[in-house]
């Protein structure tokens, strides 16, 4: 799954991230302590993207794991 931030204006692509695997649910934006970020619910993890003027930045310091539900 790739995730993507666009110009509101025209849709112009201004940043993207490819995940390694698909998302599972809807993608959520949040304001924590004064920052912007992105939750993508995937298949076996939850990610979360600090937003900056449209950059996406994966922050790898925070992570949960949603195992693996005998599916996969």
């Amino acid at each position: 799954m790739k995730v993507v931030t666009v110009y509101p204006n025209n849709l112009t692509v201004i940043d993207s991230y490819q995940l390694a695997e698909g998302s599972a649910g809807r993608i959520t934006v949040g304001l924590f302590q004064g920052d912007d970020y992105v939750y993508v619910p995937g298949v076996r993890n939850i990610f979360r993207f600090a937003v900056n003027d449209g950059e996406l930045r994966l922050d790898d310091r925070w992570t949960v794991f949603l195992g693996y539900f005998g599916f996969l």
